[in-house]
């Protein structure tokens, strides 16, 4: 178990090696690059999945980002040799755990990418109705005559 007051980095950019992962259980931490700020993890999130994830073990990176809590924080930390050391062990676990983190960072992105929207478009513009690339409008759904919803 990790504690951190508000304030208290779990990772400096460019300092901090990427050997473990992080479950924040309670709390509310930033995530920043530089001086901007790109989004918040909160509890019942991983702190670090995209920067577990595109790490190898064996090999010394550093994060890319800074982590800082700004609340009072608890998260389970564990490290990366015991962890996939335990997942080449348990298959089934390492299914779902690979779900978990997957699941964890698709939603950053798109919270990412969701904020990125918000620059670009004015206020109230309705970003939904464009295609996940924003070349392409998304096709609205439409009722076939048996009344079942379909997308074109």
């Amino acid at each position: 178990m990790l504690n951190l007051h508000p304030g208290e980095a779990y990772a400096m950019q460019g300092l901090t090696r990427t050997d473990r992962l992080g479950l924040l259980i309670k709390g509310k931490a930033n995530v920043i690059s530089g001086q901007h700020f790109l989004h918040q993890i909160q509890a019942n999130e991983f702190l670090d999945s995209p920067e577990f994830e595109s790490s190898r073990s064996g090999v010394e990176e550093k994060f890319k980002v800074s982590i800082i809590a700004t609340t009072p924080c608890r998260a389970v930390v564990w490290q990366r040799q015991s962890l996939e050391y335990l997942l080449i062990k348990e298959t089934h676990l390492s299914i779902s755990w690979r779900c978990f983190l997957s699941t964890d960072i698709t939603k950053k992105l798109l919270h990412e990418r969701q904020d990125g929207d918000r620059e670009r478009f004015p206020l109230g513009y309705p970003t939904s109705k464009f295609h996940p690339d924003q070349s392409l409008p998304m096709k609205r759904p439409r009722k076939s005559q048996n009344q079942v919803l379909i997308l074109i």
